[in-house]
């Protein structure tokens, strides 16, 4: 836990819950300044394609929403601070309407594969599609799918804290599944494979080195006929076809008999 959020949270009442349940407290520690956003963090946050959303009522109540998109459509845009673009939903506005009051929020990352969670104060402002034409245009989501945003989300990041795997169910996405099930597809045809040139040592080299009918096989010409009676040698000698020893009496008009 960082020591801006352990600041944060360790108020006075959760001192005395501890002191309560163990006998003593956690120490807080001086306020620092604000958490800033390392290369772990922001791999992380542009790695998932959904979080969810803390807000506070007027009267203090919380409220929780899901948020979700394509990967990355929640931005780092700098170590201190994260958007995204806001499309149409259920057109209630809770969220919006929290933060008219009160800016403050909660972010809560999960990598369910990875059981890692990532837990994130701030400040979260609300900007109008032509309040920052330089925001709407990093926020903005490629592709026709994503349709028109209605307005933009500025968080302002206080504090961080990683969370430990501890209870977290591995859960996978129907892209990671089809991921990871390609490979065992792969995997399974080539022991398949391997065991199949175990069986038939020689099924290469009949492929590569062909017997005589298989060649033939594989001709398309008509056969060619070599039977005695072809050759005018036996029973059966076509009219015209002279066997070939008579060849040279043929030609000579001479006559065997």
């Amino acid at each position: 836990m960082t020591q801006h959020y352990l600041h944060r949270h360790l108020t006075p009442a959760v001192g005395e819950a501890q002191r309560q349940a163990y006998g003593q407290s956690q120490a807080v520690p001086p306020p620092p300044e604000s958490d800033r956003l390392g290369a772990k963090e922001t791999a992380f946050i542009q790695a998932r394609d959904s979080f969810y959303l803390a807000s506070l009522t007027e009267t203090g109540a919380p409220y929780l929403q899901h948020r979700g998109g394509p990967v990355g459509f929640l931005k780092v845009l700098d170590d201190h601070t994260l958007g995204f673009a806001d499309y149409g939903g259920n057109r209630q506005l809770l969220t919006t309407g929290h933060l008219r009051r009160d800016p403050r929020v909660a972010l809560f990352l999960m990598d369910y594969g990875a059981r890692r969670r990532l837990k994130i104060d701030g400040e979260a402002a609300v900007v109008s599609l032509d309040g920052d034409p330089a925001l709407r245009q990093r926020l903005w989501l490629d592709g026709p799918e994503a349709g028109e945003p209605e307005r933009l989300f500025r968080i302002q990041v206080e504090a961080f804290d990683w969370n430990c795997p501890q209870f977290i169910t591995p859960r996978y996405t129907a892209a990671e599944v089809e991921a990871r099930e390609r490979s065992l597809r792969e995997r399974i045809a080539s022991l398949e494979n391997e065991q199949l040139q175990a069986q038939h040592p020689f099924a290469n080299l009949r492929r590569t080195n062909p017997t005589v009918d298989e060649a033939s096989a594989g001709d398309s010409s008509p056969p060619v006929d070599v039977s005695a009676e072809s050759l005018g040698r036996g029973p059966g000698t076509q009219p015209g076809i002279q066997p070939p020893n008579c060849y040279s009496s043929a030609l000579s008009g001479a006559s065997n008999s």
